[in-house]
């Protein structure tokens, strides 16, 4: 059977702060998991458990946790200003149960919908990338072709000159302007 630990609490007309003792080293970060819910906190650091229903409701997504070696503190932010009698709702337990399960069944759809919201920055961000690299190589093969047509035109007029000069006829006039395949795609909408 779990231990419930010593908790106190402070407040102010925005916020509260519990601060919960901890008798041994059981707070060590991998074993402690603190979740907070509009309407509720919950504390598990085996083989210590506790469970706050909340008098009033909280912005749990501002929610903060501080862990150290014998204490967790969480500072909670009420939704409307205002002080409470006391940190715990005086509900009925059926009250209590169908709220907190309606306060939990709130924050997973909030998280699903922030984990598909990463998932599709993720891809978009991915998607960016692979675009961008793919322009920068497109950028790189054309700069690579230009300067292999203009190698091969200048091994060609050195060739050109040389057959002219051996055979004794008069060079050509003028030269062509240099077009690579991707100067033809640019053109082409390609």
């Amino acid at each position: 059977m779990p231990l419930t630990p010593a908790y106190s609490w402070n407040q102010d007309e925005t916020s509260a702060t519990i601060s919960i003792s901890l008798p041994s080293s059981a707070a060590a970060a991998r074993n402690t998991r603190v979740e907070c819910t509009e309407a509720m906190v919950k504390l598990t650091c085996p083989p210590y458990f506790l469970q706050i229903d909340l008098f009033g409701d909280v912005d749990d997504s501002t929610s903060r946790a501080t862990i150290e070696s014998r204490s967790v503190e969480i500072t909670i932010k009420k939704k409307s200003p205002a002080q409470w009698p006391s940190l715990k709702s005086a509900l009925p337990p059926d009250a209590l149960k169908e709220r907190r399960l309606a306060a939990i069944a709130r924050k997973d759809q909030r998280d699903i919908a922030a984990a598909e919201d990463h998932k599709e920055k993720k891809r978009q961000d991915d998607d960016y990338v692979f675009h961008k690299q793919w322009d920068l190589e497109k950028d790189e093969k054309r700069t690579i072709e230009r300067l292999a047509a203009e190698h091969k035109r200048a091994a060609e007029k050195e060739l050109y000159t040389w057959a002219d000069d051996a055979e004794g006829r008069a060079a050509g006039e003028g030269e062509e302007e240099l077009v690579t395949y991707f100067d033809k795609q640019l053109v082409e909408g390609g």
